[in-house]
């Protein structure tokens, strides 16, 4: 039996259908576009840290606390300079969730040296994806009623 004999009858091909990264929605330098989350971002980055990654675990903000494990624990990072640690890391987080371009050394240059901008960027992004998920309709679908003969 061929190969291709024994693909077919199994089930099975050796070709995968991986869909390649999209480009962010958001671009790092319009974090000016929302002053708001630019100023956040620059004066409370662990608050927008912490409501970032709440939205990568929950369906919306419901429950969300500005001061949050997350926070608390940028926040501490904070305090020796290493808060880049744990942004790289989200930005990877978000990159594998949305299936976006960048690669981990991007990821790190962007944090260490503009952190600012790129959690405004994250935030921007995580915020109108889940937007996109939800759907105005959530009742399904409702079958239709059939078509009926008038009586005499």
């Amino acid at each position: 039996m061929s190969k291709k004999a024994t693909e077919h009858a199994t089930g099975t091909t050796n070709s995968h259908h991986i869909i390649p990264p999209q480009a962010w929605q958001h671009d790092i330098f319009s974090c000016f576009d929302d002053m708001g989350k630019c100023c956040l971002g620059f004066w409370c980055p662990c608050i927008l840290y912490g409501r970032i990654q709440w939205r990568l675990r929950h369906t919306n903000m419901n429950g969300h606390k500005d001061c949050n494990s997350h926070c608390w624990s940028f926040c501490g990072l904070s305090a020796c300079c290493m808060q880049w640690i744990m942004g790289t890391m989200q930005r990877g987080e978000i990159r594998h969730q949305y299936n976006l371009e960048g690669t981990g050394r991007n990821d790190c240059a962007r944090h260490f040296f503009c952190e600012c901008c790129t959690l405004v960027q994250e935030e921007r992004e995580t915020e109108t994806r889940k937007s996109l998920l939800i759907f105005p309709n959530l009742t399904g679908y409702t079958a239709q009623t059939g078509m009926t003969y008038p009586t005499h």
